[in-house]
């Protein structure tokens, strides 16, 4: 007798560092998107309807987890997703190697290193994805500060223009030194 378990992971809480739960939306869904790339991969047959049948299996273990498919633009950071799988499947691709150690020969001796290959390809598009956001961001700074500094100038033409006004008023009061119209216009001496 095998006993079932049935699990509901959408009743998991989130932790604070969890990323939000994927959004369902219109776009192509991601195993409908890889169903057309195996076949475009030039894979041996048998070895595509293997992929295609446990990526359905995935797919589908998947939907009942989070209530969707995988999809792109679903409120979840990809990258960060796929650097956390592969960080995971390095782990396992090293347990396997260890536990196969006598057998040098088996596909298994040398998928770590293409693991670690394509974590390096991530951190590269992680690093240049920040990049891009700093640059990003530094241009919206610079925007920023150049209307501020547009509005600064109208601000100091009109101070200008008041310190002009004043200027000529106290002229026309007969000031003429500059300290008795500093006095002035700090309010130091009655006009």
């Amino acid at each position: 007798m095998d006993p079932t378990i049935t699990v509901d992971f959408r009743a998991f809480r989130q932790r604070p560092e969890d990323q939000p739960l994927p959004k369902k939306n219109k776009r192509i869904t991601v195993p409908e998107y890889l169903k057309k790339e195996i076949k475009l991969a030039s894979l041996h047959p048998d070895i595509a309807k293997l992929i295609s049948k446990d990526l359905t299996a995935r797919s589908n273990l998947g939907k009942k987890r989070y209530g969707t498919f995988l999809q792109p633009h679903n409120g979840r950071d990809y990258l960060r997703d796929l650097k956390e799988e592969l960080l995971d499947a390095l782990q396992y691709a090293a347990q396997g190697k260890l536990e196969n150690e006598d057998d040098h020969y088996t596909e298994l001796a040398a998928i770590d290193f293409d693991i670690l290959h394509l974590l390096g390809r991530v951190y590269i598009e992680e690093k240049r994805r920040t990049e891009h956001l700093k640059r990003s961001r530094a241009a919206s700074t610079r925007r920023q500060k150049q209307a501020v500094r547009v509005s600064t100038n109208r601000v100091s033409k009109s101070s200008s223009n008041h310190k002009r006004t004043l200027r000529n008023e106290l002229r026309g009061r007969g000031y003429t030194d500059a300290h008795d119209r500093r006095k002035v216009s700090k309010g130091k001496i009655p006009a």
